[in-house]
């Protein structure tokens, strides 16, 4: 067992036999908070373990995002739209493979994911750990390099890798732990499929800041940005507004569920936009189709399939999401430059 581990173990069993301990705690309510039943649509606790888990799983995952059953006619046209391009651009894409200007991944590429260090992280469903990898990195290496490159020719992600155990996480400072928004649904998905997305993810990226795929001002999850970078970039603007003596307008909006409720036609849409390369945009796209996931609380679960949204947790959500929401960036920017010409013109 670890050094850290043991000393956990130590401290636990220590503590058992003081009047202050564990069981302490327990009674008194203030270890962290286990997942139990939770309030319906109506606000009153579900008394069914089982519909409750229910419940939160499509609570986490709606068929549809809010609003989208009262939509227009426009924009139900758009949808459409949208979904056709994206279609018919995988289909172009699904005839040119295997993709020739893709070349395949090198055992020093591999070898530098399946070998990297690990740490103590839950297994996935297989229940394979991530350190039993590492370990077997180079008797493993030949033949998971040949899997890994036969997944990018077929622009494929295998079935077995798309099946997420996911674990529902209380939020810390919540007041109400009986209502959903008081958790964050995290996934856990298997070793071998997490390695295949991480070369994956490291074309994409590559591609993505090469060759503008993302705003230059989306500062999340990105090499080398932070959320101080993007404050600082607020400070500057307004100081420079005070300096001339202009009035500053800041928009700040939270996009509820933003990971779970994205639409992967408008992302596949976005990449066929953007020139994506036959392999990555096909391995993308099985990625995200015929994903489902698994809720287990207090032995309890609910399966289901995923069509829309991405896992957090999972390597490429944060990257699609990048792109997914880049078209919103865009639009904001543009509006910017209407209210810039429009205040040249009254001077």
């Amino acid at each position: 067992m670890p050094k850290g581990e043991t000393g956990k173990l130590g401290k636990t069993c220590t503590g058992a036999g003081t009047p202050w301990g564990l069981i302490y705690r327990v009674l008194k309510g203030t270890t962290s908070n286990p997942v139990s039943t939770v309030k319906g649509a109506d606000g009153h606790i579900i008394a069914d373990p089982e519909e409750s888990v229910r419940y939160m799983m499509n609570s986490f995952w709606p068929e549809d995002a809010e609003g989208e059953g009262q939509e227009t006619e426009v924009l139900a046209r758009l949808r459409q739209a949208i979904e056709e391009r994206a279609r018919a651009y995988e289909e172009q894409c699904r005839r040119a493979l295997p993709d020739e200007e893709e070349p395949p991944y090198t055992e020093y590429e591999v070898r530098s994911v399946t070998g990297r260090a690990r740490g103590h992280k839950a297994p996935g469903p297989d229940m394979i750990c991530g350190q039993v990898l590492q370990a077997l990195t180079e008797e493993l290496l030949p033949h998971v390099t040949q899997l890994y490159n036969a997944g990018l020719a077929l622009g494929y992600h295998p079935r077995p890798w798309k099946g997420d155990l996911e674990k529902a996480a209380p939020k810390a400072d919540k007041k109400d732990y009986t209502v959903v928004k008081a958790y964050r649904l995290l996934s856990l998905t298997d070793e071998l499929g997490k390695d295949q997305e991480r070369l994956g993810v490291r074309r994409f990226m590559w591609r993505a800041e090469n060759q503008g795929w993302i705003h230059p001002r989306q500062y999340g999850f990105r090499a080398g940005r932070s959320v101080d970078m993007a404050m600082g970039g607020i400070e500057s603007a307004a100081e420079r507004a005070i300096s001339s003596r202009r009035a500053l307008l800041l928009m700040v909006f939270d996009v509820e569920g933003a990971f779970n409720k994205s639409c992967h036609s408008a992302l596949l849409e976005g990449l066929a936009q953007r020139g994506c390369p036959p392999g990555l945009f096909c391995q993308v796209s099985s990625f995200l189709s015929d994903r489902q996931c698994t809720l287990v609380i207090n032995g309890y679960s609910a399966t289901k399939r995923l069509t829309r949204g991405f896992p957090q947790g999972v390597i490429w959500s944060p990257p699609l999401w990048d792109v997914h929401d880049d078209r919103v960036l865009r639009h904001i920017e543009d509006i910017a430059g209407e209210m810039r010409d429009a205040e040249a013109e009254e001077e």
